[in-house]
């Protein structure tokens, strides 16, 4: 089915449609019955729906603030989902085809250093391409991992720095078989994408976990025609 949501002065409506498979949306619909419930206000965020901040209200609209609550037990919990949030989360490792899907908060950058940290303890290797996000040189810091840096290929003509090569990819594995992961980004910041699936082929076959940056790629996955998703 899909879904169309129309904003009106008090409520929210969700009209279905047929022939769309990927339809549920737990989160967003305990949102919409939460709001519809209009209710008074009395914790955070002080704006309260956007009635005490009009300026916000002409910067950001007013169906964007009547929709900014608090993490109410109906809404669930980020930090410990069980409802519908962690449906949604399912949802999303369906989606993706992944064993687990999980929301952040603060971006990729957040994303980013969650994986270093959850693989790399002080003093791993870690296999990561110069072109990195900075988000990793602070997950580094963060997680005590030794970088092992590879130099993608400069393009002069268009003055950026491509994908990893699948060549230097698997030389960097052969020459540090020790390192604990090998770091990628596919699509780098200009689009540029790796040979992800030889790539990652390699380096499991030497116990390596591989970590991929695709903050640019979510939308690979749902077209055949497209580059290879993580």
């Amino acid at each position: 089915m899909k879904r169309e949501i129309s904003f009106l002065p008090q409520s929210i409506i969700i009209v279905e449609h047929e022939n769309v498979k990927h339809n549920r949306t737990p989160l967003l619909d305990a949102m919409i019955e939460y709001k519809n419930k209009n209710c008074t206000p009395f914790d955070v965020p002080g704006h309260k729906y956007g009635r005490g901040a009009r300026e916000l209200v002409e910067i950001f609209g007013e169906k964007a603030l009547a929709m900014d609550f608090n993490s109410m037990n109906c809404l669930d919990m980020l930090s410990n989902p069980v409802s519908v949030i962690k449906e949604a989360e399912s949802l999303l490792a369906e989606a993706y085809g992944a064993d687990n899907g999980y929301f952040v908060v603060n971006g990729t950058s957040s994303a980013v250093k969650s994986m270093i940290m959850a693989v790399c303890k002080p003093g791993d290797k870690i296999i990561v391409p110069r072109n990195a996000h900075k988000s990793v040189v602070s997950a580094l810091i963060m997680s005590g991992a030794m970088p092992v840096y590879m130099q993608p290929e400069y393009d002069v003509n268009l003055g950026v720095f491509h994908g990893v090569d699948t060549d230097l990819a698997k030389k960097t594995i052969d020459a540090h078989s020790d390192a604990k992961a090998i770091f990628l980004i596919n699509p780098t910041y200009y689009g540029a994408v790796s040979e992800l699936r030889s790539i990652v082929e390699y380096a499991h076959r030497h116990d390596m976990a591989v970590l991929v940056d695709e903050a640019h790629g979510a939308h690979l996955k749902f077209h055949e025609d497209l580059p290879s998703s993580a």
